[in-house]
């Protein structure tokens, strides 16, 4: 008796340090009993019941919390790019507004507006994507993030050849960078939903 109380002493400590709740009246029953209350296959098989429930629920807390430094620079990467995504923004808005006024007609100065304001609503997407990592990260924000910055690129970057003279032709590749801000934008509601 004295060793299943020790052997129930030690899988009770075992859960403790683990913060798993185990059933003390249980413990203080196998204890006190003057007989023998529970076999040794039984203790094992609660043993090992306990020790597969401990790791299903630190690989849920991993999986949950991903990989905390690769969470991190993801965070960092996204609130980075939105950032960089919203000077540049800022800036090339600043040029349309002064450089290029008396240099191109009124339909190449408007297409440029028009990828300046979606590279700012964009860099703000990224901004929220790094805050989102920190709340629900996963492969999904991560896709996420980078579709905005594969959009932004493709779709401001051909209206701003465009809206300073650049061939026609280049205009079909600026429906390619709208699908990807689209998807960008599931994938972040998936993400979210999902998270």
């Amino acid at each position: 008796m004295a060793a299943v109380a020790a052997y129930l002493r030690a899988v009770h400590e075992q859960a403790k340090r683990r913060g798993y709740a185990f059933d003390a009246r249980k413990i203080a029953r196998a204890r006190t009993s003057g007989r023998l209350a529970v076999t040794r296959g039984q203790l094992d098989f609660e043993w090992h019941y306990l020790m597969a429930k401990l790791a299903r629920r630190a690989r849920t807390r991993l999986v949950a919390a991903g990989r905390p430094g690769h969470n991190r620079r993801m965070e960092r990467l996204f609130f980075a790019l939105g950032a960089l995504s919203g000077f540049l923004s800022v800036g090339l808005g600043a040029f349309a507004a002064h450089a290029l006024k008396g240099r191109v007609g009124a339909e190449g100065l408007a297409t440029f507006e028009l990828g300046v304001r979606y590279q700012m609503y964009h860099a703000l997407a990224l901004l929220a994507v790094g805050w989102a990592f920190t709340r629900w990260p996963g492969p999904a924000l991560a896709a996420s993030g980078w579709l905005f910055v594969a959009g932004t690129v493709l779709f401001s970057g051909t209206l701003y050849a465009l809206g300073l003279g650049a061939p026609r032709w280049l205009g079909a590749v600026t429906p390619v960078g709208g699908v990807a801000l689209l998807a960008g934008w599931l994938a972040l509601a998936w993400a979210v939903a999902n998270g």
